[in-house]
């Protein structure tokens, strides 16, 4: 509860410091106009005297904005509705909005803690910066199909907003517009809005569905952060780009896709989301950010696209399900402590194209039993001691490409392991791809999304082929316990039964 006052707070105090406001002009039925064009004939609803002063509360019960007011033998029209104009009016219970209203301005409505529910007529075509923002009763809001933009927190804090629907129109939704409203349940964002953005469903705790328009190319930074009550997601082909701690603390996000569109995951995209299994990063990838898979404890498969270079500090850190891993031949570094405290891992494949291995990169991984090295030029290690920690002491088997075993036994670090071996001959590199997948189930193969005809070859880690068939005939073959090299159409995937 702390927490979120402060957070409130920080947020009003944000607002007032960056909104224009405008005293009033004059007063008609107890409703303050300013006078926003002599020629046009046109005001804006305001406050009246000061917004912030002890009369703020200047508007109560219900109120009704004309269309039009005459003053002085003038008649105006009402386009507007200002800046802070209902700023913190508590006691006001209901508002109606003329046709003739075309914007809502910042703050306009922050804090009216009465308001139970709010219909903004189809002239109006944006809603301001904070303009609901911190209406806690707030269970009701109708967006017309005539608003193209929804300002920064916009409806921020309305925690007991249960239902939002945002029309076609609209094509870009601000920084935390919805953040903290823990009341919603899902959210449909329309085809025509390309950014979400940053915080914009953050601390949405009620949030289980979320369905993303495929005109959307950005998730902005925390987007739907510690929005714990999510269980899947499907990100459409249309975004490239997932930012900064994007889904972090989604705790209850058990599935996830990721497109072919997306060429990067930002730093933490994914942090702390305990409950993912399965993970599939696409060939579009380039980069994994900084702790993007951090704390992932339930993650037991990982499948990196071919076209990530690099993978970052801490990336896959804690993720105590995975068992294997597999970096492909893209790949040129692995970040510091990519892999540490992954206690379950007993398989690591590190691909041709690897020059630099982090510090503490594999820490902590202590039932590694196997690691497959396929460059010919060992990768730099920077801190010896801590990235393969204790293998210096234990029965680790490091593989080699066949004739670079003395090349990894005089190389600084890898001399350190005591059982080399120089048995990678028939299958040159790794290269990982999300075409298909091969799993064991029940101690048999089971390879999925790949065409039943096509050429399956399985070999042992000594290169030996033991089958040439198709994948119609390969599902299901029986294997001795093992470590195993699955070729399909030339794609190479390691397995273990």
């Amino acid at each position: 509860m702390k927490r979120i006052l402060l957070k409130t707070l920080a947020a009003i105090a944000f607002l007032l410091c960056s909104i224009t406001v405008f005293a009033e002009d004059f007063e008609v039925d107890g409703i303050y106009y300013y006078i926003t064009s002599e020629t046009e004939k046109t005001v804006m609803v305001t406050y009246s005297g000061s917004y912030y002063s002890e009369n703020y509360d200047r508007y109560t019960g219900s109120v009704v904005i004309p269309e039009t007011v005459t003053y002085s033998g003038t008649k105006y029209s009402v386009t507007s509705i200002g800046n802070n104009a209902f700023y913190r009016c508590t006691g006001l219970t209901s508002i109606t909005i003329p046709n003739s209203v075309t914007s809502i301005g910042g703050s306009a409505f922050t804090g009216c803690v009465g308001l139970t529910s709010i219909t903004i007529p189809n002239s109006v075509t944006s809603i301001g910066n904070g303009a609901f923002s911190v209406c806690t009763e707030l269970t009701e809001a109708t967006i017309p199909n005539s608003v193209t933009s929804i300002g920064d927190k916009a409806f921020s804090d309305c925690n007991e907003l249960t239902e939002i629907t945002i029309p076609n129109s609209v094509i870009s939704i601000g920084d935390y517009a919805f953040s903290n409203c823990d009341g919603l349940t899902s959210v449909t964002i329309p085809n025509r809005v390309t950014s979400i953005g940053d915080g914009a469903f953050r601390y949405c705790t009620g949030l289980t569905k979320i369905t993303i328009g495929n005109s959307v190319t950005s998730i902005g930074d925390k987007a739907f952060s510690d929005c714990d009550g999510l269980t899947s997601v499907t990100i459409p082909n249309s975004v490239t780009s997932i930012g900064d701690k994007a889904f972090s603390y989604c705790t209850g996000l058990a599935e996830v896709t990721i497109p072919n569109s997306v060429t990067s995951i930002g730093d933490g995209a994914f942090y702390y989301c305990y409950e993912l299994t399965v993970v599939t990063i696409p060939n579009s990838v380039t980069s994994i950010g900084n702790e993007a898979f951090d704390y992932c404890y339930g993650l037991t498969s990982v499948t990196i696209g071919n076209s990530v270079t690099s993978i970052g500090d801490r990336a896959f850190s804690c993720c105590c399900g995975l068992t294997s891993i597999t970096i492909p031949n893209s790949v040129t570094s692995i970040g510091c402590s990519a892999f540490s405290e992954c206690i379950e891992l007993s398989l690591v494949t590190i691909g041709s194209g690897v020059q630099e291995i982090g510090d503490n990169a594999f820490s902590g991984c202590n039932k590694i039993k196997d690691v497959y090295t396929y460059p010919t030029v060992p990768p730099t290690i920077y801190t010896n001691t801590f990235t393969f920690r204790y293998y210096e002491n234990n029965d680790v088997i490091l593989h080699t490409v066949k004739g670079y075993k003395d090349v990894y036994a005089e190389a600084p670090y890898w001399e350190y392991f005591t059982n080399i071996t120089d048995d990678l001959t028939s299958v040159e590199g790794v290269r990982a791809d999300d075409a298909f997948s091969v799993t064991v189930v029940g101690g048999t193969l089971a390879i999925a999304g790949a065409a039943d005809n096509a050429v399956v070859n399985i070999y042992n880690t000594n290169g030996a082929l033991l089958h040439h068939t198709t994948v119609a005939q390969a599902s299901g073959i029986a294997l001795p316990s093992g470590i195993y090299l699955v070729q399909v159409n030339g794609v190479t995937k390691k397995v273990a039964l």
